[in-house]
């Protein structure tokens, strides 16, 4: 039999565990998994060293083409779809300018992916007050479904607004706001200043409370959140308390790179996009799975991250596809 492709040797996780296998495509589906197979085929490709994964699909996803693709467009947001072995996605219809309300809208939509998507995509369709009468036309397009918005919906976002005079807070005594104690200024958190603040004198202060919080002059933000954004991609966290950076706590396992992740993060104006990038496209982070017996012997529980770390798939990420 003549397959249009066939992978050879790749790596498939198993409920027994992590098998080589050949992987044949016949009219752009999986025709067959076998230990060898046997067949010409139109392609063939070395897999060598390389996990067979399902390609992931995301059926829920706010891009912004056209009109706002500052925000996040279809060409990066496809991107990083493609970096994390998706191979669908299906947009929402609200968020381009226009929103995909009727024929016309959806064909500049069409237009704008077809040119930059880095993979197969599809659209939802907006049913809003006044184009009831424009369903057809949207279904007649493609569309997968209806994405509806409430016609009771307030027509205006709710916002909070500052009071003229801010009010100063007091410690209410055991809890109870019958018995007020002294009054507190607005101010950053004393004990993690070393005792030097300064009054918040910016409106509610929330704002001011939000520049302290993400200061480069206070680190350990910087710290938490790196930590954080490597644990998620990665699988293993660099402070085994990720929560609890005290003293008291084991150190960092590799205080240089939390150190190099956190200084990146503050020089790139807290962009968690482009530390999710500089993470992604480390070789630590597509390295395989897959070691050699004299790499495992030297870092047998992975504490330096010789190799990526086997985790179970998500539930989320199982539903999708």
């Amino acid at each position: 039999m003549r397959w249009d492709a066939i992978v050879r040797g790749g790596s498939v996780v198993t409920p027994e565990g992590v098998v080589r296998a050949d992987l044949a495509i016949a009219d752009g589906r999986i025709a067959e998994l076998a230990p060898e197979i046997a067949g010409a085929a139109g392609e063939e490709i070395d897999g060598v060293g390389c996990h067979l994964l399902p390609g992931l699909i995301d059926p829920h996803v706010h891009f912004n083409d056209p009109g706002r693709a500052d925000w996040e467009g279809l060409a990066t947001g496809s991107a990083a779809i493609a970096a994390g072995g998706g191979t669908l996605f299906i947009d929402m219809p609200l968020n381009a300018s226009p929103p995909t309300l009727d024929a016309a809208s959806f064909d500049a939509k069409l237009a704008a992916a077809r040119g930059v998507s880095r993979t197969d995509f599809g659209f939802w369709g907006g049913l809003v007050p006044g184009n009831v009468g424009r369903l057809p036309e949207l279904a007649d397009r493609g569309v997968v479904g209806f994405k509806a918005t409430s016609p009771k919906s307030p027509p205006h976002a709710m916002v909070l607004l500052d009071k003229p005079t801010a009010v100063k807070g007091v410690v209410f005594l055991r809890g109870s706001a019958s018995r007020p104690g002294k009054a507190v200024p607005r101010q950053f958190p004393a004990i993690l200043t070393g005792g030097k603040v300064k009054e918040f004198t910016e409106g509610s202060g929330r704002l001011d409370m939000a520049n302290a919080i993400a200061s480069k002059s206070n680190p350990l933000t910087a710290r938490v959140m790196a930590n954080r954004i490597w644990t998620e991609l990665v699988g293993r966290s660099l402070v085994e308390t990720p929560s609890d950076y005290g003293v008291r706590t084991p150190a960092p396992k590799n205080p240089e790179l939390l150190e190099h992740l956190a200084a990146t993060f503050m020089k790139d104006d807290w962009s968690m996009k482009k530390l999710v990038c500089e993470i992604v496209h480390s070789e630590t982070y597509r390295r395989s799975s897959i070691t050699s017996d004299s790499d495992y012997a030297k870092d047998p529980d992975n504490r330096f991250f010789a190799r990526q770390s086997v985790r179970r798939l998500e539930y989320e990420l199982i539903l999708n596809t």
